[in-house]
C-alpha cells in the first residue's frame, strides 16, 4: 500500500519489466502519477506527480527496452508519453487531438517488436488506432465506426487486436498493418 499524494488515489494501470520492477500509473483527486516498485523487498523507488491542475488522467502503461509509454487523457485530447523507467524523466510528449475534433480518450498502449508506442481510445462514439514512432512522432492513424476501443496487444509479427464494444456487442478485431 502507497499513500502517493493526500486525497483519493485510483490505480489504472500496470506493467512490469524484467529486473525486478512493477510500475503504475492513475491519478488523485487533482494529478495524475507513476510509481515504481522493487518487487523484490516491495519499496517504493521513486514516484512522480505530474502538476496539470486536475486537467489530465493517465489510464495504461507499458514498459518496453527502459521505457515507459503512458496514455491518458490532457485537456480533451489524447495524451502518450514517453519515460525514462529507470529514474522517471520524460522523454517526450505528445497531444493528439484527432484532426482537431476534442473528446480524444486514449485507453489502452502495446509496443511493437521495433519500439514503436501503438495506442487504442475512441473520439466520441469511434474508435481510434494509432502507431507513434519510438522518437514520437506520428506513424499513422484511422479513426471508424461508433465503437469504444478498450484494449491493445501486438503478437510476435506484429499484428494488432484491439477490443472494445460497439453498442451492447463485445468486438476483437486483429488488424494487419504493414507500415
Amino acid at each position: 500500500t502507497y499513500d502517493v499524494n493526500s486525497g483519493e488515489e485510483v490505480f489504472e494501470g500496470v506493467t512490469v519489466d524484467n529486473r525486478g520492477f512493477v510500475y503504475a500509473v492513475g491519478e488523485n483527486t487533482t494529478n495524475p502519477f507513476i510509481v515504481k516498485i522493487n518487487i523484490t523487498d516491495q519499496s517504493l523507488v521513486w514516484n512522480i506527480t505530474v502538476d496539470t491542475n486536475g486537467e489530465d488522467d493517465f489510464y495504461a502503461v507499458k514498459y518496453y527496452n527502459d521505457s515507459l509509454y503512458i496514455v491518458g487523457d490532457a485537456l480533451n485530447q489524447g495524451l502518450l508519453r514517453k519515460y525514462n523507467a529507470t529514474n522517471g524523466s520524460i522523454i517526450w510528449s505528445v497531444t493528439q487531438d484527432w484532426v482537431g475534433s476534442p473528446g480524444v480518450h486514449l485507453r489502452d498502449v502495446d509496443v511493437d517488436s521495433s519500439g514503436n508506442p501503438h495506442f487504442t481510445g475512441n473520439l466520441s462514439d469511434q474508435f481510434i488506432l494509432a502507431k507513434y514512432y519510438s522518437n514520437g512522432s506520428l506513424g499513422w492513424n484511422f479513426s471508424y465506426g461508433s465503437d469504444m476501443a478498450r484494449g491493445i496487444s501486438l503478437d510476435q509479427e506484429n499484428h494488432i487486436y484491439a477490443t472494445g464494444t460497439a453498442n451492447t456487442n463485445i468486438h476483437t478485431v486483429r488488424f494487419n498493418v504493414s507500415n
